[in-house]
């Protein structure tokens, strides 16, 4: 195998999956600041918690599905959360979401209300 064959399988096998992070969390970054400037905040209430089993490579994380009024339309959508939050929340736990309006389902969860 010649030096220049070898250079670019090295390249490409290490170069592939760090573009893959590069843009998945410039897209990620980019959805959050459109949340913080054009972001409506609404009261929701958990409806249920769950998690996604992590694998050998990476934990569980931790999900909370929640229910609010987006000018009429009730929805109901999947938000991340923290371990600590999935011990803590209960079905009902009120929390502040915000979303993009024209897409109800980009809720982030802000902060939880008091009872």
């Amino acid at each position: 195998m010649s030096d220049t064959a070898l250079f670019w399988i090295v390249a490409l096998t290490i170069g592939i999956p760090i573009a893959v992070v590069v843009v998945a969390r410039a897209a990620t970054a980019r959805h959050h600041r459109r949340l913080r400037r054009y972001g409506r905040t609404v009261q929701a209430h958990v409806s249920s918690l769950g998690t996604d089993p992590g694998d050998e490579m990476s934990s569980p994380t931790y999900w909370a599905k929640v229910q609010y009024d987006d000018d009429g339309n009730f929805v109901t959508t999947r938000v991340s959360i923290s371990r600590a939050e999935y011990d803590r929340f209960r079905e009902g736990t009120r929390v502040l979401v915000t979303y993009l309006p024209g897409m109800p389902t980009s809720a982030r969860r802000l902060e939880e209300l008091v009872r």
